[in-house]
């Protein structure tokens, strides 16, 4: 619950403009996936890893060259304590094909 009230308050006092789409695809710049993450910059805490070719649902909500998104069915975590999750940040840069 922590996580989604941080991931709610970032959403509401920092977002910009953003469109909605139905879905994008993970499409990492560099290796074969992207690390979803609690906020969006680089340095939070990485929460699951979303393999190259993966569809994930943008939320249309855009900061700083990070989207966040929801991974249906839920991505299973790769650093965090809980066995899944479902929404977090990714790069920009490592999504194609939105909408």
């Amino acid at each position: 619950m922590p996580r989604l009230a941080f991931l709610v308050f970032i959403a509401f006092v920092a977002a910009g403009p953003a469109q909605a789409s139905i879905a994008c695809v993970v499409r990492p710049s560099a290796g074969e996936a992207t690390t979803l993450r609690l906020a969006p910059f680089s340095l939070a805490p990485a929460l699951a890893r979303l393999e190259r070719g993966r569809q994930v649902r943008d939320e249309g909500i855009e900061i700083r060259g990070w989207r966040l998104v929801e991974a249906w069915p839920p991505a299973r975590a790769c650093c965090a304590d809980a066995s899944e999750t479902r929404w977090g940040w990714a790069q920009v840069a490592d999504l194609d094909d939105c909408g």
